[in-house]
């Protein structure tokens, strides 16, 4: 009777373990779904998974020698459910490892994941299916989300020895969630360079992925590190269907064919009432094909047009093209565009695809894209940021605010801040969020409405160790910084170049900065990526109109300098340039001119410019005015200015008489002329001991310093470091919407060849100027300033400084009676 009871309790004991191993309970779930496809079982991999439901936890094993866990989960779904294309869906995973003497918990967390299913259509047979799939057919697998916890994130001091995982949070249409977890270890036993062989070529890939290099260009020892390093399944602790339920997922075997998404995102406006495009276009133009394609369904009953506008480096280049859309297919439209931007407007809804001129073909084209992060900051939760003080001196900060556009009107945001240190100081931003017709929020890939960036400027003291950052209402908040004493660095002219946005040989401006605890809220989905575009500079309505005034300043201490003869600009004025500082060359023969002054007088005086190549032998010039004798000198030298008699006001003859040398030019102002003439600037010698300016700053708003530096090489490249100095020329302590960098290092690439005549410097030509600028913000105060101006680097040479402050200013002219009297003179014959 014992040995019958003995045998009857093994036979139990076998029959519990039989009935309850995870075979068993699979074996179980085959035979209860017998409709299953035959033909894709066999053309699938299946993986052994671990099903998580609300609230239960499973645990799994953790080893000494494990370097890096790696927890998969596929979140399931209804198949009635799983028609709904692109939607998408949240779930929340908790998870904890325990170790030690007293198991205790040495790490834990939460992991916010997202997820959707995407459908695939097989390209022979034409059918639809799921990347993985269950037996059951009432229940479709998502796709599968990745997580990985390496050793470094729990204490070392304590050995892990199990992992706890469960689901918190889900959405209502998720049913549950599928659990595998891996662990990656070293091989105690090292395997050989065949097993590398024997692996697909797929599963090589997969292996490599990681590596700088494909795995074909591997070497035999990284071959074999990979597969000694692979990762490896691990099981959960406790009893099958009653600490844990396991379920099979299948997953279609990799195809030399590549599926076709079948749910694919909506086709989406490129341009709208709503949505601008811009294009950065580099120095030297480009020849562009644009193809628009309307997308309003009433399109046969409405005229539908765009507006191409471009926007040149300077207020005068500007241009606008309208452009009537067909009805029906595409409007090709095909234009050179210079340096600068273009941008793209319509009232209607419109698809638009760009080519670039390639030699003799078209080939697609789009600017390579922008992005800025931020962090979502709401009433659930705020964010801070750490800032790293250098030299215990302030600290710049920048706050860039924006928020999601809703459809419900909203006003104006307060956004309540706190300085973290010994200041402990609060305060409150002011945002009005306006929707952007140039940015957009990234979900899931797609853009979403934003509101254009409102940014705020600080030099925090040195006692600020960071920032917080708490608001009622959704808003998403950047925050960047940058080191006081650094010198911020400028290409010219690479740097002044839209398209060098992108460059990496650019110095930034701001340097962002990360919120704390970034790990966790990017796993929390709080991070967003921001689709962002170049924007068109606002032109002053004052420059527009012509109405500035122009200064060229003079340095305050001792200097010298040179006139310098600038070329033509080819860049459009605002306004007519003073006739006095223009010049036209003088042809040999007679030259019929209109001679003009801006002085309201019948008469003025021309100079005349020379230079030539041989000073040795003198040249007498002879001029005639109307066929009578005007004026006549000889030349001596290679270059000078000859002030001329006066001359009536409105068109005359004037004959060279005598036959210039080659290599002569003579040049005259006071003319009038329809093309660009010659502008004579005075150009301030700048050598190492550097130039000091008296800058007076005028008003409250912006300002901006021009400076134009011409080297004496054009084989050197030099520095320019320009300073602003003076107390209070620093950014108070409160937030302000603006910011001046007040110490900038302009590194100027010298032009290729010497083109430029200066006066009194012999036969010698000098490199075409280069432009660079020198913004003074609203922060600066009114007030007198001094303008260090220094040469680091490089080559000598001359520096024009000069600016144009918009607005109405009143003018004098000053008559002297003798000029009267000769204008009486010049009418009475």
């Amino acid at each position: 009777m014992k040995r019958f009871l003995f045998f009857f309790i093994v036979f139990i004991a076998i029959l519990w373990g039989v009935t309850h191993h995870p075979r068993f309970l699979l074996l179980q779930e085959a035979m209860q779904y017998k409709t299953a496809d035959t033909d894709l079982l066999v053309d699938s991999d299946s993986t052994l998974g671990y099903v998580l439901t609300d609230n239960r936890w499973i645990s799994f094993p953790l080893t000494p020698n494990i370097e890096r866990i790696k927890i998969v989960t596929n979140a399931g779904i209804t198949k009635e459910n799983s028609t709904l294309g692109t939607e998408e869906y949240h779930y929340t995973l908790e998870y904890e490892i325990r170790g030690g003497q007293n198991n205790e918990i040495l790490q834990q967390g939460n992991y916010f994941h997202l997820t959707r299913l995407t459908h695939y259509k097989d390209p022979e047979s034409g059918q639809t299916h799921t990347a993985s799939f269950y037996l059951d057919p009432e229940l479709i697998p998502m796709d599968g989300r990745v997580m990985t916890i390496d050793q470094t994130d729990w204490s070392s001091r304590q050995q892990a020895e199990q992992i706890k995982i469960r689901l918190v949070k889900k959405d209502r249409e998720v049913t549950d969630v599928l659990l595998r977890i891996y662990k990656i270890e070293q091989n105690a036993q090292v395997e050989e360079l065949y097993n590398w062989q024997r692996l697909s070529i797929p599963k090589r890939e997969k292996q490599a992925r990681g590596n700088v290099y494909p795995y074909d260009f591997l070497s035999n020892e990284e071959k074999i590190n990979l597969i000694n390093r692979r990762w490896r399944p691990i099981g959960p602790l406790g009893v099958p269907g009653k600490d844990y339920r396991v379920r099979n997922l299948y997953t279609i075997k990799e195809r030399n064919d590549e599926p076709v998404i079948e749910n694919v995102p909506p086709v989406l406006p490129s341009i709208s009432p709503q949505q601008v495009m811009t294009f950065p276009i580099p120095s030297g133009g480009m020849n562009l094909r644009f193809s628009l394609t309307p997308m309003d369904p009433d399109v046969e009953t409405r005229r539908q047009s765009a507006s191409f506008h471009w926007y040149g480096p300077t207020p005068a280049q500007r241009s606008k093209q309208e452009v009537s859309i067909n009805k029906t297919g595409e409007t090709i439209i095909e234009s050179f565009f210079g340096q600068g931007l273009v941008e793209i407007r319509s009232e209607h809804s419109i698809i638009v695809t760009t080519q670039q001129r390639k030699e003799h073909n078209w080939v697609e084209w789009q600017p390579e894209p922008l992005f800025s992060r931020a962090t979502l900051c709401d009433s659930e939760e705020g964010v801070s940021f750490t800032l790293s003080q250098v030299n215990k001196g302030p600290t710049p900060l920048r706050i860039t605010l924006r928020a999601p556009v809703r459809n419900e009107p909203h006003g104006e945001y307060q956004i309540e801040y706190e300085l973290l240190g010994s200041s402990g100081s609060k305060g409150i931003f002011h945002f009005k969020p306006l929707p952007s017709m140039y940015d957009r929020m990234l979900l899931s890939g797609l853009p979403i409405p934003v509101s254009d960036p409102v940014t705020y400027y600080w030099n925090l003291p040195s006692q600020v160790t960071g920032i917080r950052i708490n608001s009622s209402t959704s808003v998403m908040v950047a925050v960047a910084t940058r080191p006081s004493d650094l010198s911020h660095r400028v290409r010219v002219p690479e740097d002044y170049d839209r398209i060098s946005i992108t460059d990496t040989g650019r110095q930034p401006i701001w340097f962002p900065l990360l919120p704390d605890n970034y790990r966790d809220i990017f796993r929390r989905q709080r991070s967003t990526l921001l689709r962002i575009q170049q924007r068109p500079q606002e032109d002053d309505p004052d420059l527009l109109a012509g109405l500035y005034k122009y200064e060229s300043l003079r340095p305050s201490l001792q200097w010298a300098g040179r006139l310098i003869l600038l070329p033509p600009d080819q860049n459009p004025k605002l306004r007519k340039p003073d006739p006095a500082s223009i010049y036209y060359p003088l042809m040999q023969g007679m030259n019929r001119m209109n001679f003009v002054d801006d002085n309201k007088v019948y008469v003025t005086r021309p100079r005349l410019l020379f230079f030539r190549n041989n000073e040795e032998v003198a040249e007498v010039l002879t001029l005639l005015l109307d066929g009578q004798p005007y004026f006549k000198t000889e030349l001596h030298g290679f270059s000078g200015q000859i002030q001329l008699p006066t001359v009536p006001i409105g068109e005359n003859r004037l004959t060279l008489k005598t036959k210039i040398s080659e290599g002569t030019a003579l040049f005259m102002n006071h003319l009038q002329r329809d093309r660009e003439g010659y502008q004579l600037r005075f150009g301030n010698r700048l050598t190492t001991k550097g130039l000091q300016f008296n800058y007076h700053k005028i008003n409250q708003g912006k300002e901006q310093l021009s400076f134009t530096f011409f080297s004496s090489t054009v084989t050197e490249q030099s520095i320019i470091r320009v300073h602003l100095l003076g107390e209070s020329a620093l950014v108070a302590e409160s937030p302000r919407l603006d910011f001046s960098l007040l110490d900038r290092q302009f590194e100027i690439h010298p032009a290729e060849l010497p083109s430029v005549k200066v006066l009194n410097f012999g036969k010698k030509l000098i490199g075409e100027g280069r432009k660079f600028f020198f913004p003074v913000g609203s922060d600066v105060p009114p007030g007198n300033y001094t303008l260090s101006v220094e040469l680091e680097e490089g080559s000598e040479g001359y520096l024009i400084l000069s600016r144009i402050t918009p607005g109405t200013f009143s003018t004098h002219n000053l008559i002297r009676e003798q000029q009267q009297q000769e204008a009486s003179n010049a009418v009475r014959k």
